[in-house]
């Protein structure tokens, strides 16, 4: 606190030193705004069920495992001991699979007809249909080249005698009649496939589809921070801390 002692008839007047302005430090933080994306999943309408029911999944899809396991069992039956196309390809055992699995997925499509994953089964059982139909093509060919050439009989070649003729004319007849059962199982999956792939796809073009929409949640965090001084009146000037008083005396 300063005091000022007048001295006889004289006047002081005091001076303060102007306070240089500073501009206040400003320090801020801030975060990235989320952005959230909220995707409207694709249901069936029921024109689409109505549409993939009326191809009776359930039961094609019965048919197709069926078909699937026992063209496995007669084609490990035609690898005993005859050599053949399409025991050499593996068609008895990859295309089983793909049977099996495109029947699977039609059963379940029915079964979770109402539920959230319809649409995904129906997508699924369309896809390996197709490739069903495919494998089934490729069953056919092998298999009728098989019947048109017929089987190497290993055992008639490494065990010839008198016999062997007889055995060999038996064993292709044998050949012969699986090779019969397994191309009328290879043409009923082609057709299997070829119609459950066309009730799913004429479902899957009667989906409702939504857009997507964009939801953006903004949660401001910024915090300032300011050292601004008490008074910024700049007709009033404070003199500094510290800082000595000037003193001018006037007659």
């Amino acid at each position: 606190m300063s005091t000022v002692e007048a001295m006889s008839s004289s006047s002081y007047a005091i001076q303060l030193p102007p306070r240089t302005p500073t501009a206040p430090p400003v320090t801020g933080t801030s975060s990235s705004v989320p952005v959230h994306m909220q995707h409207v999943a694709r249901v069936l309408s029921p024109h689409g069920v109505q549409a993939f029911l009326k191809g009776h999944p359930k039961a094609l899809g019965t048919v197709q495992i069926m078909i699937g396991l026992l063209s496995l069992l007669l084609g490990i039956a035609s690898t005993v001991y005859a050599d053949s196309a399409f025991v050499f390809t593996g068609v008895p055992f990859w295309a089983s699979a793909i049977y099996i699995i495109a029947g699977s997925l039609a059963v379940a499509a029915e079964n979770q007809i109402n539920s959230p994953a319809a649409l995904c089964l129906m997508n699924g059982s369309l896809g390996m249909n197709v490739f069903s139909a495919i494998a089934a093509g490729i069953a056919i060919i092998f298999l009728s080249l098989d019947l048109v050439n017929g089987p190497n009989c290993r055992y008639c070649t490494w065990h010839y005698d008198s016999s062997t003729d007889n055995i060999e004319r038996q064993y292709r007849a044998l050949f012969a009649g699986i090779s019969v059962v397994l191309l009328l199982f290879a043409i009923l999956e082609l057709v299997i496939s070829i119609c459950l792939s066309g009730f799913a796809c004429n479902a899957d073009s009667c989906c409702n589809t939504q857009a997507p929409t964009v939801s953006q949640a903004v949660y401001p965090q910024i915090t300032y921070t300011s050292e601004v001084p008490v008074a910024s009146n700049p007709l009033i000037q404070h003199p500094p801390a510290g800082a000595p008083l000037q003193y001018s005396q006037y007659k």
